[in-house]
């Protein structure tokens, strides 16, 4: 189970700078924590400005 500093960590690394995905374009990044390497890809909408709220989407498995 994910601990709360697990997600902060997730989150951090997964918006930091540099690391965000170009408008309409999907990345594979990865995250280590205590040895376990996870990946994930991130996609930002083509459609998306960063200029009001869009909702985040999670798909966990």
């Amino acid at each position: 189970m994910l601990t709360r500093l697990t997600l902060l960590i997730f989150f951090s690394a997964a918006f930091a700078p540099g690391l965000s995905a170009q408008q309409g374009e999907a990345i594979n990044l990865s995250l280590t924590h205590d040895g376990i390497t996870r990946t994930y890809i991130m996609y930002v909408p083509q459609a998306y400005t960063g200029e009001e709220p869009w909702p985040l989407i999670l798909s966990l498995h």
